[in-house]
C-alpha cells in the first residue's frame, strides 16, 4: 500500500525516550502499531521512536506505558505521516530473527523462513514479547543454551507474565517441557493460547488470566522446575514472595525486564526469599537473573556474546 493511494488513513506518533528503553518501549507502548522505527536524536543517551497505525492511537494509554517503562520518556505526539510504502517497512521490521536455535517470524514469512532448530511463529504486534526487545532475548537465549541441561519431557515450567506466550513455547519446544502461561491481561492469555495452537505445543500450553503468583491457578502437585518473570523490576520485587513459594529447591528462577542498574536491588528481594543469584545475563543495558534455592548446572559460558550477535534475516 502506498499512501498515494490508499484507502485506509495512517496516524504515526512519535517519542523521545532513552536509549536504553527503546527496545522495550518500542515493543510495549507502541503494542498495537503496524511499525516502529527508531531513530537517533543529537543527543546519544535518547532515541526518537516513530510508530504508524491505520486506526486513531490512544496517546493518553501510549504515554501511560511509556512512563512506566522509560520514567523519562517524552510525551507521545501525533506527527506528518511521509509518503512511504509503510507495509513494507513494517515486512522489513518484522524479518524473521535469530536468537540461539531460535527463529521468530511472523505470518508473512510462513512460507519463505530460513531453516532452525526451532522456529517459532509468533506476529509482531499482538501482545508483549516478541523476542525482539533486549530483556526477551535473554531470556530466549538462556532457555536455547539450557536446552540440554534443563529440558525433560515431565518438566513443569510457568511463564509469568506471559503475553505473546513467546517464552512459554519456547521452553515447551526446546525443553519439551509443560507449561502454564499466565497474564494478568485476557488478550495476552487469547493471544498466548493461539499462538501455542499455531506453533504446535497447544496439549503442552494451559494459558490462564493470574493477577498474582499467589493465585491457585498456578500452584500444582509439585514445584516448577522453572519460572520465568520477563515484567518490570517493580512487579518483580513485589511478587517475591509469591514467585519464592511456588520454587523448590531445584528450580530455576528467571527474572528478567529489569535495567543493569536494577538487578542489585532486585536479586536482593529474591535472596531475603533464600533465592541465590547463580548468573546474570546482559544486553544492551538491560539484565536477567538466574536464581536458584540449591546450586544449579548452568552451561551459559558464551551467553552474552551470542546474545549481542542477534541478528534479523537478511
Amino acid at each position: 500500500m502506498n499512501m498515494a493511494d490508499a484507502d485506509v488513513p495512517l496516524w504515526q506518533v512519535e517519542a523521545e525516550v532513552p536509549a536504553a528503553f527503546a527496545g522495550a518501549a518500542g515493543e510495549l507502548a507502541f503494542a498495537d502499531a503496524l511499525a516502529v522505527s527508531e531513530f537517533m536524536t543529537p543527543d546519544p543517551a535518547r532515541r526518537r521512536l516513530a510508530a504508524v497505525y491505520d486506526r486513531a492511537p490512544d496517546l493518553e494509554a501510549i504515554a501511560t506505558l511509556l512512563r512506566e517503562i522509560a520514567p523519562e520518556a517524552g510525551a507521545p505526539l501525533l506527527a506528518d505521516l511521509p509518503a512511504e510504502d509503510w507495509v513494507g517497512h513494517s515486512n522489513r521490521i518484522r524479518a524473521p530473527f535469530r536468537i540461539g536455535g531460535f527463529l521468530l517470524y511472523g505470518e508473512v514469512h510462513r512460507h519463505d523462513r530460513p531453516t532452525a532448530r526451532w522456529p517459532l511463529e509468533i506476529e509482531a504486534a499482538q501482545a508483549f514479547g516478541t523476542g525482539r526487545a533486549p530483556s526477551t532475548a535473554l531470556c530466549m537465549l538462556a532457555i536455547a543454551l539450557l536446552a540440554g541441561a534443563r529440558g525433560r519431557p515431565d518438566s513443569r515450567v510457568l511463564d509469568l507474565g506471559c503475553g505473546s506466550g513467546v517464552l512459554g513455547i519456547a521452553a515447551a519446544r526446546a525443553w519439551r517441557a509443560r507449561v502454564t502461561a499466565a497474564d494478568i491481561d485476557p488478550v495476552a492469555v487469547r493471544i498466548a493460547a493461539e499462538n501455542a495452537r499455531l506453533n504446535g505445543v497447544g496439549m503442552r500450553m494451559r494459558c490462564s488470566r493470574a493477577s498474582s503468583p499467589a493465585m491457585r491457578v498456578l500452584h500444582g502437585p509439585r514445584p516448577y522446575d522453572a519460572i520465568f518473570a520477563n515484567i518490570l523490576s517493580g512487579p518483580l520485587i513485589a511478587m517475591a514472595p509469591g514467585i519464592a513459594g511456588l520454587c523448590g529447591p531445584q528450580t530455576l528462577v528467571v527474572l528478567a525486564g529489569l535495567l543493569n542498574r536494577e538487578a542489585r536491588r532486585v536479586a536482593a528481594a529474591y535472596r531475603a526469599q533464600g533465592l541465590v543469584l547463580r548468573r546474570e545475563l546482559r544486553a544492551d543495558g538491560w539484565s536477567a537473573l538466574l536464581l536458584s534455592r540449591a546450586p544449579l548446572r548452568l552451561p551459559l559460558g558464551p551467553a552474552r556474546q551470542a546474545v549481542l550477535t542477534a541478528q534479523p534475516e537478511a
